[in-house]
């Protein structure tokens, strides 16, 4: 029975482990292209793109306040990578709600259970 509850405990200590963004051990292989390329977009382009804007949203800007935002995946030289980053972020937030999940299965299944 111990060892079976050990083993309980392991996988629900590694299956919460794995649902928090700060100790997964799985990464976004594209975080430190991603990040690069985001430094690079804003010394370019300003941090929201304020240097693409046009003359005509400039002056749409000084009249209403706002103006539009650009970001890396707006551009065609970043657009791959972007991409490539925001995949594989959807992979890995479905990876920690799945181990979440199963955490918590295995939590309710066991909460009761004071021996074998």
């Amino acid at each position: 029975g111990d060892k079976k509850w050990s083993e309980i405990l392991s996988r629900l200590t590694f299956l919460l482990r794995e649902a928090n963004e700060d100790t997964c051990t799985k990464v976004n292989p594209y975080e430190a292209e991603y990040c690069r390329i985001s430094e690079e977009f804003c010394e370019k382009y300003g941090e929201w793109g304020e240097k693409l804007l046009t003359d005509e949203e400039k002056a749409e800007a000084k009249k209403t306040g706002s103006h539009p935002v650009y970001l890396p995946h707006h551009m065609p030289e970043y657009k791959e990578i972007c991409e490539l980053y925001s995949e594989e972020e959807h992979k890995l937030n479905a990876y920690r709600e799945q181990c979440k999940n199963e955490a918590l299965e295995l939590f309710s299944k066991w909460f009761y259970s004071v021996g074998f």
